[in-house]
């Protein structure tokens, strides 16, 4: 009965461990993803207090904790009123934060616009606009946003996830497993 217990224990440990793996690769991807996402462009901004705290709001985004994030946006925003990486990481803490709000997909769209006009290179502002285009059921202006998204990265898992995801659902099943 002890030796049952134990090989139990042991196979739940196993379990937690690749549940754990598992856990740290999405997080290396994510860190991956933000550090591409930086890369275009390493400074968010010309002043570093800004720059500071959107790399703080960034933070607060990744561990989803939403309202933290958003405030620092707004605080981002009101010191650099145009400052295109606080309006698309802010886009982006409104639509996951309640993609099913109206209100929140409205106000995102607004935002990745504005931060894409400014510096179309920030992929979470294109990847935003993609999920929102796709919740619409506007898959082919989604993909459009996907492939630049894989222009500017190749690598990005998420893009290529939504893009096969899409070509899936429009049942053109070869271009879904590119």
């Amino acid at each position: 009965n002890l030796l049952r217990e134990l090989l139990n224990e042991a196979g739940n440990n196993k379990r937690r461990l690749a549940n754990l793996k598992s856990r740290k690769e999405v997080v290396e991807e994510k860190i991956k993803y933000i550090y591409v996402d930086s890369k275009a462009d390493k400074r968010k901004s010309k002043n570093p207090d800004v720059e500071k705290i959107i790399e703080e709001g960034i933070i607060f985004y990744e561990n989803k904790q939403y309202a933290d994030a958003k405030s620092k946006f707004y605080e981002a925003l009101r010191i650099e009123v145009d400052n295109p990486y606080a309006n698309a990481y802010l886009a982006s803490t409104l639509f996951e934060e309640n993609p099913d709000d109206d209100k929140n997909i409205t106000e995102s769209s607004k935002r990745c616009s504005e931060a894409l006009k400014e510096n179309n290179t920030i992929i979470i502002a294109h990847i935003t606009l993609g999920k929102i285009y796709y919740l619409k059921g506007l898959k082919d202006d989604a993909l459009t946003k996907f492939h630049e998204v894989v222009r500017l990265d190749p690598n990005n898992y998420l893009s290529c996830y939504y893009s096969g995801k899409i070509y899936y659902d429009k049942k053109e099943y070869k271009k879904a497993r590119l």
